[in-house]
């Protein structure tokens, strides 16, 4: 049996934690390639954080690492190993994350690398505040090769009763509910409704 090329990487990576003006901390993971053709940015959406990239060692941080890409991935603000965790005093934004958060990650990736990434890789929320930032800084349009969006979109259109049952039910009516308890939506809670866990990978022999 030969195994998947993929599964041979190394799934360890260099954990930086970045500063922004409010003394939050932002963790960014950077997987260096040796060949470095390029340099990839993926940016996960609000309800998620960098293991949807790299999940069981084999998702698309690895499968980019092993094609010769130097990956960068950035947690949001509260979200993932940055520090703090959001919670009901958290006072923070799209527009902070936009405006302060974003700036910050493509510093460090600049300082590390010469150069801003090529390539955005975006996963839900994270598009629209990738879209945010490259809107009003269109010096990183210029140097900027692609941007891929995946399921990022800015309203959400439920026409099978089931859909508008599961999701309408569960970020209007339960969603404020956590609101006046928690002070914010704890989306882990609702892992079955939210989340699909990934499938193994099949190993060809």
């Amino acid at each position: 049996m030969s195994a998947n090329p993929q599964q041979q990487l190394v799934s360890s990576y260099e954990s930086i934690l970045v500063p922004v003006p409010s003394g939050d901390q932002l963790h960014v993971a950077y997987l260096p390639a040796e060949k470095n053709l390029a340099t990839v940015l993926l940016l996960p959406g609000i309800a998620n954080n960098c293991d949807v990239f790299r999940e069981q060692d084999y998702g698309l941080a690895q499968f980019l690492l092993g094609a010769g890409y130097s990956v960068f991935m950035a947690d949001l603000r509260g979200k993932g190993q940055s520090w703090p965790k959001v919670n009901r005093y958290s006072g923070y934004g799209l527009n902070q994350m936009i405006r302060e958060d974003i700036p910050a990650v493509l510093k460090l990736i600049e300082k590390k690398m010469g150069n801003p990434p090529q390539y955005y890789v975006c996963q839900g929320a994270g598009g629209l505040i990738m879209s945010g930032f490259l809107s009003r800084n269109p010096e990183y349009v210029e140097k900027t090769k692609g941007v891929i969006y995946f399921g990022s979109r800015r309203t959400v259109v439920l026409r099978h009763w089931m859909q508008r049952m599961k999701w309408g039910g569960n970020w209007q009516l339960m969603g404020r509910f956590a609101l006046s308890i928690f002070g914010y939506y704890r989306v882990s809670c609702w892992d079955s409704v939210m989340t699909t866990k990934a499938k193994e990978p099949t190993v060809n022999t």
